[in-house]
Parts: C-alpha cells; sequence; structure tokens
C-alpha cells in the first residue's frame, strides 16, 4: 500500500514552475526588427521608395482643428442670455410751423389821411408823370403814380388823368403783380424792409395792408378794397417793391 502511494505521488508530482502556483507567464517581449536604413541619396531613386498613406479618419472625426466644437457646457454653468439690445428712440418730429395770425395788423400812431387839396408834392409828381409818359416810360412813371395815389386823394387833374388811362395802367399793373389768383402776404419783417413809421400809417397803405392775410387772392382784395382798382394795385405795388408784401 505505501509502495503504491509512493508510486501515485510521483506520477501526479509536478516541476517546479509549472503548477497552479508555481506558474510563470511566457515573455511578453517582442522582437522588433531593426528599422530599415535607406541608401544614399546618391544610390536610390524616388520612384522605387513605396508611399503607403495613411488610412483615412472616421467621419465624425474633424480633420479641421478650428471646425472641432467643445463639448457642451452643463445647463447648471452656462452664463444667462444676454439681455435683447435697446433699441434706438426715433427723434422727435419737428414743431409744425406756427401759423401767422389772422388779426388786422394795426399801425401804430394815427392814421395819416391823404392830401385833399392840391400841394407842390401833388404837383411836381404829377409833371414828372406826365413828362415820363410822353417819352414812353411807363416803368418810372408807375413810381410816381404810386406816390401820388398813395400820397393824395383823387380829384381835379389827377382823377381826369387816372379816369383816361386807367385801362391802360390796369395792364401794365397786372404784368407786375401776375395773375389775379396769386395770394398776396405779409413778409418777415427784416432790417432790408423796415419801412419809417409813418410810411404803413398812410391810410391806404394801412387799408389794403390789412386785406393781405394769406387768404385773398388778388381779385378778392380788388373787390373788398375802399379804393378804386388803381389805388389798389398802386398800394401793393408799392408794397412790394418794399419788401413788405410777398406776392
Amino acid at each position: 500500500l505505501v509502495d503504491a502511494l509512493e508510486l501515485r505521488f510521483r506520477q501526479l508530482q509536478v516541476p517546479q514552475g509549472e503548477g497552479r502556483r508555481g506558474w510563470r507567464p511566457k515573455s511578453t517581449e517582442v522582437e522588433i526588427a531593426p528599422p530599415t536604413v535607406l541608401p544614399s541619396a546618391n544610390n536610390y531613386d524616388l520612384d522605387d521608395i513605396s508611399r503607403v498613406e495613411a488610412p483615412p479618419l472616421p467621419i465624425d472625426v474633424p480633420t479641421d482643428k478650428k471646425g472641432a466644437e467643445p463639448p457642451p457646457i452643463p445647463v447648471g454653468q452656462q452664463a444667462p442670455p444676454a439681455a435683447p439690445a435697446a433699441k434706438k428712440a426715433k427723434p422727435a418730429p419737428a414743431p409744425a410751423p406756427v401759423a401767422e395770425p389772422k388779426t388786422k395788423r394795426l399801425p401804430e400812431g394815427p392814421i395819416l389821411k391823404p392830401a385833399s387839396g392840391p400841394s407842390r408834392a401833388v404837383t411836381l409828381l404829377y409833371d414828372d408823370i406826365l413828362w415820363l409818359v410822353s417819352i414812353n416810360d411807363w416803368a418810372a412813371a408807375l413810381i410816381s403814380l404810386e406816390r401820388l395815389l398813395v400820397m393824395a386823394a383823387l380829384q381835379g387833374d389827377v382823377k381826369e388823368f387816372v379816369d383816361v388811362n386807367e385801362v391802360k395802367l390796369m395792364n401794365v399793373y397786372e404784368s407786375y403783380l401776375g395773375p389775379l389768383e396769386k395770394r398776396p402776404k405779409r413778409a418777415l419783417s427784416t432790417i432790408d424792409n423796415t419801412m419809417p413809421g409813418g410810411y404803413e400809417r398812410a391810410e391806404k397803405i394801412a387799408s389794403v395792408l390789412d386785406l393781405v392775410d394769406g387768404e385773398r387772392d388778388l381779385k378778392q382784395i380788388l373787390r373788398d378794397s375802399d379804393y378804386s382798382p388803381l389805388e389798389t394795385c398802386a398800394a401793393l405795388n408799392q408794397l412790394r417793391r418794399a419788401g413788405v408784401v410777398d406776392i
């Protein structure tokens, strides 16, 4: 029995280093082949070198670093959304022009009545008109006639002259003032059109100037005037030349 057990033990005996506890792993070292050294540049042809291209990258891998996106930021660490930019306020519209008052402009001081009788000034102006008409200088004659009609009443020789030449004079005035559908208006007062204090207090000038409100046309002014159409045109044209009225 002892001999049999000894024989069995010898059969089951494992050599040292090959048992379960005495097992040794095989070596993990891998022999690396020595690098291939190319011959000298003078001894090889470039066409003989095999060029091995690298395999393409996967589709989901970006080839450009600029195109790579960073990983998402956790919701708790994200910055709050920026506040919307404030809209620029629209500029305030320009104020509407203030309409001129429609009240009549009253001249300062008493109204100056036209001369009722013959005077040296009336005589000189009348003689000047006759001489200018005789040489066919109607433009200059109108200036003297306007002065005469504004400062004097129509009577005597002056009235006779006006009655005879009224149609011709009205045609001349229409060429100066323009169509009777125009609406004259007061011009802004400046240093260039400031007249002497007594000018706008002359009775005929003040009466015609009160009719200039920017709404009446020339035809309506001639109809509403207290004076004859020729006297009214003379006053209007004189106010136009003085820059007091725009037509």
